[in-house]
């Protein structure tokens, strides 16, 4: 028990930072217009890291990159001034044509013990907003408060605005995010929740 003493401190640790900074991290409030060209890329992460793009280096956290060419693209992040305590992100990622995506990522020691979301931006050419989200864990969904579903995935046609996605799960830290829906946009979003360590 002694030995494991210390890697239970450092994971009750990465729980606090993550909870304090997540509302930082998951607030989208993007006033995005529609991209007729290529697709763009968004990065954001806890920590600064380092982006590559199909193994091309493009810089260093928070990042934007545009005119990406449809396709599946290889996105990777690693840390290196965290001396390897963080560990890297890798992830296969589609790009539509005129299509943004953001990844929010709030690092930790391993994929397990890490948590964020990709949010996909697409043109629906409807008068409503719509919004998807899958969820790595069955979990409570609220929408501002109201209990919606228990599920993993949530699919919901709403009007434009503000609206604050909370998701209970037990085992997982509670996580919220903040989209902004506007007309004749879906937002499609992946959420990976941080699994709590078993005592």
């Amino acid at each position: 028990m002694k030995k494991l003493l210390p890697e239970i401190i450092i994971l009750i640790a990465i729980i606090v930072i993550i909870t304090a900074t997540e509302p930082l991290l998951v607030k989208h409030f993007f006033n995005f217009k529609a991209n007729k060209g290529s697709s763009s890329l968004t990065v954001i992460t806890k920590s600064v890291g380092k982006v590559y793009l199909s193994q091309k280096y493009y810089g260093q956290t928070p990042i934007t990159i545009k005119n990406i060419s449809s396709g599946v693209h290889n996105l990777k992040i690693t840390f290196p001034n965290s001396n390897n305590f963080y560990s890297t992100f890798e992830q296969s990622i589609p790009f539509e044509r005129g299509n943004t995506t953001v990844v929010k990522w709030s690092e930790g020691p391993s994929y397990t013990f890490s948590s964020g979301a990709i949010y996909y931006f697409k043109r629906n050419f409807q008068n409503n907003a719509g919004l998807d989200i899958n969820i790595n864990a069955k979990s409570e969904i609220f929408i501002n408060g109201k209990f919606v579903k228990t599920s993993k995935s949530l699919s919901e046609v709403l009007p434009s605005g503000s609206y604050n996605i909370t998701m209970l799960s037990p085992g997982f830290t509670k996580k919220t995010i903040e989209v902004n829906l506007k007309n004749g946009y879906n937002i499609y979003t992946n959420v990976k929740l941080f699994e709590i360590p078993i005592k």
